[in-house]
């Protein structure tokens, strides 16, 4: 409008260079006011109105290279990986040696799971700059996540000789410590971090998540009271040994009379039972586990039951974990038990559980069916309440049905760095009325 109005009023020369030249301003101005107003967004995590002004600059100039960058890495925090490359690909079309873009990208990628691609723009950073701290960074972070904890545990300690007095890296190298299985070298990496920084955010949790994690040696010792119909006894519940050399592998020997493996053997013999079995696990990757266990139970009559219990776990990236197995008994009565459930984490601390169990004897129309929600729940200071409640059915041939229910209560008590207390309470009232209260220790050899 003003230039409309100069040009028609023949306004001086030098009057209208001065309007062309304050025209070519205004949108580079607004521009800028939007750009600082979109950081200061992002700086408050208000992430949706930061994308919102990106996305307004981008109509106006597609080749704003900041809005971009700083578009894709809000997709790459929000976990739209795909938009976050898309934007990073076309940046480095253009700017196709630019380490910081390079290093984005790289981030984005291994976030995604793409480590591959991930290490390759890392490297490609590295060629340039042997020394760039960012990309270094990186590659250790990229070996932690995908399991390999010797190998994050060397990149975070020479990136440590250089720079001692990051909190951060102190903290990566306590999770890699912890990933090979030395809980001692991890707790110290994570105290050196929180003495660095006091206030360093979720700095309890770091020294709980040492202490919940398995040890090289653990031995559990339960003892308590049962009774089951009239019979009533005070005797040894558990012994456990359990050895986990590695973050991939554990191994565990139990003698088991909790009462706990299935109901079948109680509703049918109206006797406890004891079990001894040895068992291993394997975390084939971030993604994949499975349990096996073997071994046999004493039966009344003096009889004897051969077991085979098997167990898979998928974990997905949203925590949530999906799992199914079944368990084989072998002896007078041959029955057997499939079950599923899946892990569902509804908020910081507390997730819930459903699983549903189904026993039937071979060749008999006798079954069972049962329905599990379990509670878990971690509390300040390394406390973990776990919380059952328990329906369903029995089928018995010329029977009526009858109705199970009841519940458990385990409360598991850091009482130091190296021991832990379990305190458990479970009633079951079905065909038969079992009630059992324990109290455990699990002493921790460290490494």
């Amino acid at each position: 409008m003003l230039l409309d109005f100069l040009f028609k009023y023949n306004a001086a020369p030098w009057l209208m260079s001065l309007a062309i030249c304050c025209s070519a301003m205004q949108p580079a101005a607004a521009q800028i006011a939007e750009l600082q107003a979109a950081q200061e967004f992002m700086a408050a995590k208000n992430y949706v109105q930061a994308s919102y002004l990106y996305n307004e600059i981008l109509k106006d100039d597609p080749e704003n290279k900041d809005a971009r960058f700083q578009r894709a890495i809000i997709s790459s925090w929000q976990k739209e990986y795909a938009n976050a490359s898309s934007d990073f690909q076309y940046l480095l079309d253009r700017h196709p040696g630019d380490a910081s873009l390079l290093t984005a990208y790289a981030y984005n990628q291994a976030w995604s799971g793409n480590y591959v691609e991930s290490e390759s723009l890392f490297r490609k950073v590295l060629t340039q700059d042997p020394y760039h701290h960012e990309s270094l960074k990186g590659l250790a972070y990229v070996a932690l996540w995908k399991g390999k904890g010797k190998l994050a545990v060397n990149r975070f300690e020479r990136l440590l000789q250089s720079e001692h007095l990051t909190p951060d890296l102190h903290v990566g190298q306590g999770h890699a410590l912890l990933l090979a299985g030395k809980q001692k070298k991890a707790r110290q990496a994570f105290e050196t971090a929180i003495e660095l920084k006091q206030d360093h955010q979720g700095s309890a949790d770091l020294l709980q998540a040492v202490q919940a994690s398995p040890a090289l040696l653990e031995l559990s010792v339960w003892g308590g009271y049962t009774r089951f119909k009239e019979d009533q006894a005070w005797g040894l519940r558990l012994v456990e040994i359990a050895f986990q050399p590695n973050h991939f592998y554990r191994l565990w020997a139990r003698y088991d009379n909790t009462l706990s493996l299935e109901n079948f053997t109680l509703a049918q013999s109206e006797q406890r039972s004891e079990a001894y079995l040895m068992g291993g696990m394997v975390n084939w990757n971030r993604t994949l586990s499975t349990k096996v266990e073997v071994g046999y139970r004493d039966l009344p009559e003096s009889s004897h039951e051969k077991l085979l219990i098997l167990e898979q776990l998928v974990i997905f990236d949203n925590q949530w974990i999906l799992k199914g197995g079944a368990v084989l008994n072998q002896g007078v009565d041959n029955i057997w038990t499939a079950y599923g459930g899946i892990t569902v984490p509804v908020m910081d601390g507390w997730s819930l559980e459903p699983v549903y169990f189904y026993t039937r004897p071979q060749g008999s129309n006798t079954r069972e069916q049962r329905l599990q929600l379990n509670s878990y729940t971690q509390l300040g200071k390394g406390h973990q309440i776990n919380l059952a409640g328990i329906w369903g059915r029995v089928s018995i041939p010329e029977a009526t049905h009858d109705i199970i229910y009841g519940g458990s209560l385990s409360w598991n008590i850091p009482t130091a760095r190296k021991h832990w207390t379990t305190l458990m309470v479970r009633y079951e009232s079905g065909l038969q009325e079992l009630l059992t209260a324990s109290i455990g220790f699990k002493y921790r050899l460290e490494r």
